[in-house]
């Protein structure tokens, strides 16, 4: 509902173009769109803009840094030393990542009107996570401090629960309108790159936002306000789930405007068969496969019927957070008789219409190489099943070191 709704003030097929692509094409694909015709009405202009971009409820300005309270036209900077003195304007991407350049410095949808001295606390540092951080006063909102979350340890500034899907969404907008320029920008929540043009880190961080603070009605407002003054949107706004289709859970699945939004699993694929293959009667043998679904309303549950003593889950219950993310179920096929083993990983719960995946082994005394273990540089252990009436085995190791011969050695 809150993607249509959004949607609902773009124009008929804005975004005909993007359907069917994955991952860098769709990204690429969204960036034509929103580049196309876009408007920079001027840095000094962003001051009328959130005027409807940015008013609350009350009339006042709306500030993301802080509960002050201020009129359009009275608030903003000039000399000041404590919080609430003045609002101004807050490149939540560092202008210094990207050298102040046009358009980028001057375009509204990653430019907020924030309290200058929230403001110039946050400074140049990336948006993360923190504990123990250093909030001005009462009256500011987020905190500066080390980050806690995996993959950087340098300072980050933490906004409020409140609004960190909306700068996630602001960030995912911003390497995207900006693709041409993701290779140059400076910043430790990139990475140089076309695509994904965000560290990893910063990847995971700002899926998690987006995932914990769906999109608001303030965020709806906001990118209708901007569009009629620019003339592009946030698509990440219009359809949050694109940030799946582009960095998480969804990526490699073709997008489409039309997609459901009720909760569904993603993979494994409905109908699909998990085969184990030839194994080794009396033996154990484990298959990873990846659960992953959308729009859960609750956790799901895992459940094995058919030949229940045959196989064996990790897991019989999987967050609603974890399948989200992906989640790694390991499946054991313990094979105690000769034949073809059968049995269905029935997934349920979470608002899913309930669906069952077949699962196959043949259970088998013939020859069969087996994974080798114990493996170094100089060494391996080999193995194999034993076959009735072999007394012996060939077997054949194939080196590729780099620069070096193929080399064979046959033992028996």
């Amino acid at each position: 509902l809150i993607s249509t709704l959004g949607f609902a003030q773009a124009p008929q097929d804005y975004y005909t173009s993007a359907t069917g692509k994955t991952n860098a094409d769709l990204k690429t694909a969204l960036y034509s769109i929103i580049s196309s015709g876009a408007k920079d009405k001027g840095y000094d202009f962003l001051y009328t803009i959130y005027e409807s971009s940015d008013r609350l409820p009350s009339g006042k300005v709306w500030d993301m840094y802080s509960t002050c309270d201020w009129s359009f036209g009275a608030g903003t900077c000039g000399s000041y030393k404590n919080v609430c003195d003045c609002y101004n304007r807050e490149h939540s991407i560092p202008q210094s990542w990207f050298g102040s350049s046009k358009p980028m410095v001057s375009y509204a949808f990653h430019i907020y009107p924030t309290d200058v001295k929230v403001n110039g606390q946050r400074s140049n540092n990336p948006f993360g996570e923190c504990s123990n951080g250093s909030t001005l006063s009462s009256k500011a909102l987020g905190k500066l401090g080390g980050s806690t979350f995996p993959g950087f340890s340098g300072s980050v500034f933490e906004p409020v629960d409140e609004y960190k899907g909306d700068f996630a969404r602001t960030y995912f907008y911003f390497a995207t309108r900006y693709e041409n320029i993701m290779k140059t920008i400076g910043g430790a929540s990139f990475n140089n790159s076309t695509y994904p043009s965000f560290s990893d880190w910063t990847i995971n961080l700002f899926l998690k936002w987006s995932r914990q603070d769906p999109v608001s009605q303030k965020e709806i407002d906001r990118n209708n306000a901007i569009y009629s003054y620019q003339k592009n949107r946030n698509p990440y706004i219009d359809y949050p789930e694109l940030a799946e289709y582009v960095w998480g859970n969804m990526k490699g699945i073709a997008w489409s405007p039309t997609l459901t939004t009720d909760p569904q699993i993603i993979t494994p694929a409905k109908n699909a068969t998990i085969d184990f293959g030839n194994v080794p009667v009396g033996q154990s043998v484990s298959k990873e496969i990846d659960i992953r679904a959308i729009n859960l309303e609750g956790d799901i549950n895992l459940s094995l019927s058919g030949s229940t003593t045959t196989f064996a889950l990790s897991a019989s219950a999987i967050t609603k957070e974890q399948a989200e993310n992906g989640y790694k179920l390991i499946i054991t096929c313990n094979t105690n008789a000769l034949g073809t083993l059968q049995s269905s990983l029935n997934i349920s719960g979470g608002g899913i219409t309930a669906q069952s995946v077949q699962i196959t082994a043949n259970a088998t005394d013939s020859f069969l190489a087996l994974p080798a273990t114990a493996i170094t540089n100089s060494g391996f252990t080999a193995n194999w099943t034993n076959s009735v009436g072999a007394n012996d085995y060939l077997l054949d190791v194939y080196s590729y070191s780099e620069g070096t011969q193929l080399s064979l050695t046959y033992l028996e």
